[in-house]
């Protein structure tokens, strides 16, 4: 329901994630839904720097591929 709340939500990158491992993959999932470009940019970070006031110091441009997220223990 991205067209009706992408101007509230916010992509939660919380892991182990039921939809998505990781940003990269979420961003996988909704180019495959056909989610406008510019909706993706709100649900993926500029609704939450709105929110809590953050500007933009870092964007990151291409996935790491070798990337192995820790395990927690518990």
């Amino acid at each position: 329901m991205w067209d009706v709340f992408q101007d509230v939500a916010i992509w939660s990158s919380d892991y182990p994630h039921h939809d998505a491992e990781d940003a990269w993959e979420g961003l996988g999932h909704m180019a495959e839904l056909g989610v406008p470009a510019e909706a993706q940019r709100k649900l993926m970070g500029e609704n939450a720097r709105r929110l809590y006031g953050i500007e933009p110091v870092l964007a990151i441009k291409e996935r790491i591929e070798q990337y192995e997220p820790a395990i927690l223990p518990w």
